[in-house]
């Protein structure tokens, strides 16, 4: 019966974003203070505030802020920024506004396009950005998404068979294929095969005894979140992978699970380390030393966006703005 209840619930949540995002007229975004960026230059998120959301550029080198633009009339929802995609900061608000901030001009420039409903979330596949409209993904249920090409401007629509790609979704690169997580409303994932455009071959998950609510792909691992019921709570867990695909067929080397959380922003590694970004905490795992558990660092952030630059992890810190910084190779956390 919980299970049922949780399902329909994501349903429900899913459904009044999209009532939500039906506004009135809007107003244009602000202008904003050019600045000048290099390689040292990143873009978080600062959401803690329901009154005004904000976007930090931060100089990594002198360890200071740049610039912090604030938008105290929207909600910002999902945030994307890659220098090799393109110099602009894109960000999508909570009543499904798309906009591209340059930061050489302080201008924000809103896109538009054509989709069933409000944009609801962005994915980043083969140099170019995904948008996922504000639907509910339903099995069988084709979903037409805008894909937009920085490099040309120019915007084409994608048609998928069913489910939805999700926030904070990386796509996976194997065989000579891009495979991407589908989510559906009643709380499972497949993995679908771009370049092919059929679904891929999840039976190597049957011996978990399991369904996974989400798949990110982290090349060359796959990130598995799964619910459980632990006496009147639903715990969130994940199961990490290193994964292959072959002939449209899934094979998994299961290496270590983490608890405890979990929505994951983000998994990195180094020559010695696996880790973790989530919603409360920084966690290392040791590869020498069969996957063990080694930090776990506790952190007060309202974020799901956090940047890896240069062997460390940033991500801003709730009530404050001040960033914390986890450093990859002696694991050390630092608030700046």
């Amino acid at each position: 019966m919980i299970n049922k209840i949780k399902k329909h619930f994501m349903s429900f949540v899913v459904a009044l974003l999209c009532l939500i995002s039906c506004e009135a007229p809007m107003s244009p975004f602000p202008s904003f203070k050019p600045i000048k960026v290099d390689e040292n230059t990143i873009f978080l998120t600062s959401r803690w505030d329901d009154y005004c959301h904000k976007i930090i550029a931060f100089d990594t080198k002198t360890e200071t802020k740049i610039y912090t633009y604030e938008f105290p009339e929207s909600i910002i929802y999902d945030f994307f920024y890659n220098k090799a995609f393109d110099e602009s900061v894109y960000f999508l608000t909570l009543n499904g506004r798309v906009a591209a901030l340059n930061p050489l001009t302080g201008k924000v420039k809103e896109l538009h396009f054509e989709l069933v409903r409000e944009a609801n979330c962005f994915t980043y596949i083969d140099n170019e950005l995904w948008i996922t409209p504000c639907v509910p993904g339903l099995k069988d249920t084709p979903l037409t998404y805008a894909v937009y090409n920085a490099q040309t401007e120019k915007i084409r629509y994608e048609t998928l068979p069913g489910g939805e790609m999700y926030w904070s979704n990386f796509a996976g690169y194997r065989d000579n294929g891009i495979y991407v997580p589908l989510l559906y409303s009643l709380g499972y994932s497949d993995i679908y095969n771009l370049t092919q455009n059929q679904f891929v071959d999840l039976s190597c998950f049957e011996k978990e005894n399991k369904e996974y609510l989400y798949f990110d792909f982290f090349d060359p691992y796959l990130l598995c979140t799964f619910e459980r019921q632990e006496k009147d709570k639903i715990k969130r867990d994940v199961d990490v992978f290193r994964y292959s695909i072959t002939n449209n067929i899934l094979s998994v080397e299961k290496l270590f699970s983490a608890t405890g959380f979990f929505t994951t922003n983000l998994l990195c590694q180094n020559e010695n380390f696996i880790a973790l970004s989530t919603n409360n905490s920084f966690i290392a795992f040791d590869k020498k030393d069969n996957y063990k558990e080694i930090v776990r660092i506790p952190i007060e952030t309202k974020d799901w966006h956090c940047t890896l630059h240069k062997d460390n992890i940033y991500i801003v810190q709730a009530w404050t703005d001040k960033i914390y910084k986890f450093n990859m190779t002696d694991l050390t956390c630092s608030l700046i």
